[in-house]
């Protein structure tokens, strides 16, 4: 039977809501990235909902819906990112970046074609009960003895809510995407109006609670549209709201006042990093996926006075990410997609209100850059129109044959991602062996370290993390030449992986391999040019290698760099004496 609207009710709706059950539920502290199983999750869930609509297509049963301005954006910007995958000096990394922005466009088109108007109140009812569940679960957390601790503004240490997202800044974007679709539900409900009013209440305390300033951007910007597009034409209200968005972008000085100094000087490095890594490959970008690859080279060598002690994989901006990643053409394809949001429908809805939140945050944040929130987001502003028009029909065979295709490329994807949670999975037991070892002091514990970091490298085999952390341990185990060969295809992968210089240093040190060695120390103290680590290392090779006047030099800048401890007394005192 069919709606109103000439489409009938799709079995595919059924896995899309669980689709969003497991986003905004599913988290698994056994993974290195607690968010990892909901990659999985998604793709079996969009896989079903492909393969549901692939049926009744084939049944003649499906009706496509109006065209849309995102629809075509949706795939132009899916060629942008392969054209710049292709161009891509890391192309082992742009592949799991193109799968998982094909998830994106997925759960997209499943919204487009299997919700129908009458689907909203089931959509609102669901997203309602998980996000309650979630907040009720973060509270729980923010209370409990253990609940995390973060900055908040002007620098005080706060406790804040990270809830089933494990991290405060992905739970909040999650509540910026859903509370408009809870407005929606109190503004459609006749009798439950108090119970919408208290989850809405709970979500935005919430999103106060989680001390992510990106998100109370995103927040403002929100209730800004929202106010505006009461009075204005939603042409006008969607201009300002984006003119806003360009002056806060603008404005570094409120930048500085969104967290801590530490905060604000560590985006400085980062987004200056981004300009350049931009000015370098203009056009194509560096191809997606490949950010923390490339930072390296582009941060200032007094990177670690902030605070940073890491490679950044993300610009905490989008437009700084989407042109560091895909050139001029992704910053391109990021302002036509705005384009075409201001065009998409005849008024301003709660799909609008959620893309326009989680933009606003991501001119600060990485949220969109986690892909089971940005599928989610894909998911919620693919949704029906409030008055749409009827689609038209078409032919059964051909379309259905295309859904079957993509459900079989999510099905190869959910196995994928199962192969990602596995190595997640092996890789933190391994580190957690590793920890436990070292802090014992005993000897025995690194081969089942090794066997852990051995399962994790197999279920993935470009993976850069379970290669670094196996060099360590072979290192440790005193197997030398494989710890140096390890390293090696480590730099390979990712050149200038978190500490990679310093290894390399001391395993050829180790190796008696003294001029190798002098030269990664001096890229170490480089690349650490504020700290004492770097030159008290160089000292003790040169000082191997008998160059007394270079280990001399280099003590020196150490001691003026602030180094001390018993060990540096004894070094500079052999280099100062007769």
């Amino acid at each position: 039977m069919k709606s109103a609207t000439g489409r009938a009710p799709s079995l595919a709706v059924w896995p899309l809501l669980g689709l969003v059950a497991a986003i905004g539920l599913v988290f698994d502290s056994r993974s290195y990235d607690p968010n990892a199983p909901k990659l999985q999750l998604a793709f079996a869930a969009v896989g079903l909902a492909l393969a549901a609509l692939g049926i009744e297509a084939r049944s003649a049963r499906l009706e496509l819906p109006r065209r849309r301005e995102l629809d075509s954006w949706v795939l132009a910007a899916l060629g942008a990112a392969c054209a710049s995958a292709l161009a891509s000096e890391f192309p082992w990394l742009a592949g799991p970046a193109i799968r998982d922005l094909s998830l994106v466009a997925l759960a997209y088109g499943c919204a487009r074609m299997a919700l129908a108007p009458e689907d909203g109140p089931r959509l609102e009812g669901v997203l309602g009960l998980v996000t309650t569940a979630a907040s009720v679960f973060g509270l729980a957390q923010l209370i409990a003895p253990t609940g995390m601790a973060f900055v908040a503004p002007f620098g005080h240490q706060a406790r804040t809510l990270a809830a089933t997202m494990a991290n405060p800044d992905y739970f909040a974007a999650w509540l910026l995407m859903t509370w408009p679709f809870l407005a929606s539900g109190l503004r459609r409900s006749e009798k439950l109006r108090w119970v919408w009013s208290a989850v809405i209440a709970l979500a935005l305390t919430c999103l106060i609670l989680s001390f992510s300033r990106a998100a109370w951007v995103g927040l403002a910007a929100q209730l800004v549209l929202a106010r505006a597009g009461a009075g204005w034409s939603r042409r006008s209200a969607a201009a300002a709201a984006g003119l806003a968005l360009v002056v806060v972008l603008a404005m570094p000085g409120l930048t500085s006042k969104l967290g801590s100094a530490a905060t604000a000087r560590q985006r400085l490095v980062i987004w200056r990093a981004a300009l350049g890594m931009a000015t370098q490959r203009p056009l194509l970008g560096h191809g997606p996926g490949a950010f923390g690859a490339v930072f390296p080279a582009f941060r200032a060598p007094d990177f670690r006075a902030t605070g940073m002690a890491y490679v950044d994989e993300f610009a905490h901006d989008l437009p700084l990410h989407a042109v560091a990643c895909g050139g001029l053409l992704g910053l391109a394809m990021l302002a036509l997609g705005l384009a075409a949001l201001t065009r998409d429908g005849e008024s301003i809805e709660a799909r609008h209100l959620a893309a326009v939140g989680m933009l606003a945050q991501n001119l600060f944040s990485v949220t969109l850059c986690v892909t089971p929130l940005a599928a989610a987001l894909a998911f919620l502003v693919g949704g029906p129109e409030q008055r749409p028009s009827p689609g038209g029909p078409v032919a059964p065979r051909a379309l259905a044959g295309a859904l079957w295709g993509f459900a079989a490329l999510a099905a190869w994807g959910c196995l994928s991602a199962g192969y990602e949670l596995g190595a997640g999975r092996a890789l933190r037991d391994g580190r957690l062996a590793t920890e436990a070892g070292l802090a014992r002091g005993t000897e025995g514990w690194q081969p089942r370290a090794a066997q852990l970091l051995e399962e994790a490298r197999a279920l993935g085999p470009l993976a850069v993390a379970p290669r670094y952390r196996l060099a360590g341990v072979r290192a440790l185990a005193g197997d030398l030449g494989t710890a140096a060969a390890a390293y090696i295809m480590v730099e390979a992968l990712w050149p200038g992986y978190a500490e990679l210089p310093r290894n390399r240093a001391e395993v050829y040190r180790a190796m008696g391999a003294l001029v190798p060695a002098r030269r990664q120390a001096r890229l170490w103290s480089d690349m650490n040019a504020v700290e004492p680590a770097g030159p008290v290392l160089l000292a003790e090779i040169e000082e191997e290698a008998g160059d007394r006047v270079e280990a001399r030099k280099n003590a020196l800048l150490a001691r003026d760099r602030g180094a001390s401890g018993p060990a540096f007394e004894a070094l500079l005192g052999r280099l100062l004496g007769p």
